[in-house]
């Protein structure tokens, strides 16, 4: 789950530390949790992936290729959709683990 605060209901608060609360489906809580697990999980689905982007409030636009462009909380990725298998190597969910904990999502 993500906090979202209200910044004109905490006028006293700084921007760095606002947090946003995100309510997650299980699915998509049990992705986040497995991007997290250390050490870094190979065998995420990438259809998974999206869908826990998506439920983050993020949007997705197509690229050259197989590149996806991701951008949540001003934060911008592009990623490599895994083919011909549909899960992630550990490398490109080691890159969304990082691009997530950027944009300031925590598990």
């Amino acid at each position: 789950m993500m906090v979202v605060t209200d910044k004109q209901h905490l006028p006293f608060v700084s921007d760095s530390i606002l947090r946003y609360h995100v309510p997650l489906a299980a699915k998509h809580r049990r992705t986040l949790r497995h991007v997290y697990t250390q050490p870094v999980l190979a065998g995420i689905r990438w259809r998974d992936a999206v869908s826990l982007l998506g439920a983050l409030g993020a949007t997705l636009s197509e690229r050259a290729g197989s590149r996806v462009a991701v951008k949540l909380n001003d934060r911008v990725a592009v990623f490599h959709r895994p083919h011909p298998r549909p899960e992630m190597d550990r490398a490109a969910v080691r890159d969304l683990r990082r691009f997530l904990e950027s944009a300031g999502v925590e598990p």
